[in-house]
Parts: structure tokens; sequence; C-alpha cells
């Protein structure tokens, strides 16, 4: 009797001891963007599709005929679920004393499927996974995807043995998380490129902008800078100037001792990343390339001691943003401003006068000179 009861022991303890010997993983686990493209997805064309991650199925020698399950979730709502079998225990690659096949989404995601595998039921497509949720069918069909989690959980068993959630079938999840970044907005210092620069003198100058919070999108800054006698314009500030100081990786409320010269003008700029399916974060792979600005912000560099009001040299900046070629060839042959402009009878000076001449910016001129 007691030799029975200990062969139905050990029969019972070997399918359990050949099941733990199964597992499964993905690399990376996770992978984050701010936009995903459905069409980038197509399950006729999966060779066409970006490689996100690799499923790696193994299990000791002898390796048995498994079982998977592929389910995808949308912010741990279901969503559809495919069934597959290997079509023998001679499933994938050899290596030492294990038995291994690597699947990427490629395999997944695909009418074709893996050569070593055979449907059992279902399939996953893009285009079931957003008509299986109504509100992520809308935002799609409005051109993007909602923040959220999309997350393809695995199983692996034994083929045909029992559930999947007994103890030793392996389970697997890889996750990708969208947030949309949105637009930056920029606010201080300064005004945006194409409007009278104002004059700044607090140390250190704080930069303040407004943009989504991701947890993963790093933010940069770009600061130019442009002498006294030639301010930025709209058209042209990217292409004059120089290049005062850049940092990959700031937060709003960015606030260093900057060696900025009284008098000179500067235009900032805020980037970002903006990742997708093609250009995505993860723990295996950063993208560098800040790719997604805001517009440009400009202002000018004055001492505390200086006087706030504008004097001639600021008139003249403000002639020069003007873009016009004969106010510019004036300048240069000597002329200078005296401050003042008379408009309709009255005299405008300082900010008024700046303000005036700021109207004219985009307008055609006719200039002349009289004594």
């Amino acid at each position: 009797m007691k030799n029975s009861y200990l062969l139905i022991t050990v029969l019972l303890l070997l399918p359990i001891m050949g099941w733990a010997a199964l597992s499964t993983s993905f690399i990376p686990t996770s992978v984050e963007v701010n936009a995903m493209s459905t069409i980038s997805f197509d399950p006729n064309e999966p060779l066409s599709q970006p490689q996100l991650t690799t499923l790696k199925i193994e299990s000791d020698l002898p390796a048995p005929k498994i079982d998977l399950k592929v389910v995808v979730y949308w912010s741990n709502n279901k969503l559809v679920e495919a069934n597959f079998e290997s079509k023998d225990a001679n499933w994938g690659n050899i290596m030492g004393n294990k038995r291994f096949v690597n699947m990427s989404n490629r395999h997944l995601i695909s009418n074709e499927g893996h050569p070593d595998f055979l449907s059992k039921g279902g399939d996953i497509s893009v285009e079931d996974v957003i008509n299986a949720n109504p509100t992520l069918k809308n935002a799609v069909l409005s051109g993007y995807f909602p923040d959220g989690n999309l997350e393809l959980r695995i199983w692996v068993r034994p083929w045909q043995a029992g559930s999947w959630t007994e103890p030793g079938n392996s389970t697997a999840i890889f996750t990708i998380k969208i947030r949309n970044a949105g637009a930056i907005n920029l606010l201080s210092p300064g005004v945006a490129a194409g409007q009278t620069p104002p004059q700044i003198s607090e140390r250190p100058v704080s930069f303040q902008w407004n943009s989504v919070s991701t947890g993963f999108n790093k933010t940069g800054i770009v600061i130019r800078e442009y002498p006294a006698n030639n301010p930025p314009s709209y058209s042209n500030l990217e292409n004059t100037g120089n290049l005062f100081y850049q940092n990959d990786d700031v937060s709003s409320g960015f606030a260093d001792f900057l060696a900025f010269n009284p008098g000179n003008y500067y235009a900032w700029q805020i980037r970002t990343n903006l990742y997708n399916e093609f250009n995505f974060n993860s723990t295996n792979t950063q993208g560098n390339n800040l790719n997604l600005k805001s517009n440009w912000f400009v202002f000018r560099f004055v001492n505390e001691s200086q006087n706030n009001s504008q004097d001639a040299a600021d008139m003249q900046a403000q002639l020069n943003m003007l873009n016009n070629t004969i106010l510019r060839n004036l300048i240069s042959e000597g002329y200078t401003p005296v401050g003042t402009v008379i408009y309709e009878g009255r005299t405008y000076t300082g900010q008024d006068a700046l303000d005036l001449l700021s109207a004219l910016a985009g307008k055609e001129l006719k200039i002349e000179l009289r004594d």
C-alpha cells in the first residue's frame, strides 16, 4: 500500500515539475510614447511594424508541446484574445539544456504568426483592439491615442495541461505607456518674438513655462544672444546671433546665474522629446531628439542700476526690427534716432514711441529724409 501511495505521489508531481520549468519574459517590459499610429501595426505587413519588444519562451529539456494565450488590455480592460499552440514539442531552438523561442510584436500582431505555432482561435489586430472599446475607438478616429496603458499579457502552459492560472504556468506582460505631450507655453521672461523685447534685470533670471508632465519626457532650453545694435527679428531669429546657453535636461523654474551681458538681447525656446512607436523611450532605448519645440520669447537684459525707460538705442533696435532696407542703410550711415515719434501732431517717447513703431511691423513703409 505504501509503495502504491508513493507511485501516485510521484506521478502527480511530475507534471508540476515540468510546468515549473517554463518561463516567459519580455525585453523590454515596457515602452513609453507620446503618440502612436494604428497604421504602423498592419497585421498584413508585419515586417513593416516597428519592433517594440521581444517575448522569450524558455523550457528545460525535454520540453513539452505548449499552449500560448495572448490577451490585449487597455487600462486594465480586456479587449481581444488569441490562442496558439506549438506544432509539436520541437518549437524554437536549443541552447545548452534549454529550449527557447523568441517572438516580437511582429509575430503576435500578424496574420502570419510564428512558423512554429498554429492559431487555435482569435487573432490580434489593432483594428480589433480599438473596435473593442468605444472610448478608445472614438479617440483613435479623432487622430490620437488617449492617455493610458496598452498591455500584451501572455500565458504559456504545457499543451492542454489544465487551467492557465495553475502553479507552474508562466505569465509575462508588455506595456505601452501612452502620454500625450501637448503644447509648450512660455510664460516669462520676455514676450513672443516679433514684439518689443521688455527689459529684464533680475539675477538670476527665472525661466517659466507650462507643459504636460508625462513622467518620462526630458525638457531642454536653448538661449541665443544678440548685440545691442542688432536685436532679433521674427524672420531671422535662428540665423543670427550666437548660441549663448543650452541644457537638454531642465524643468520649469530653471534659474541659474548665467553671464548675461547688459544691453544685449536674448531669445529662448523650450524643447522636449516627442516619442512615437518608431522613436520610443524604454529602459533599453532612450531617444535624445528634442523635436517638439515652443515658440521663441525675447527680452533685453539690463543692469539693475540702468534706467528702465527706453532710450534712443532701444528705438534704433526697434527700427532695425522693421526689416526696412532704407532704414537699415540710414542707421549704418550714422543716422541715429533722437528717441521721439511724432504722429498726427502728437509727440511720443519711451514705451509709447516703441509701441507705435512696433505696430508698423510687416507693413509697407515709405521713408523720406527731411531737414
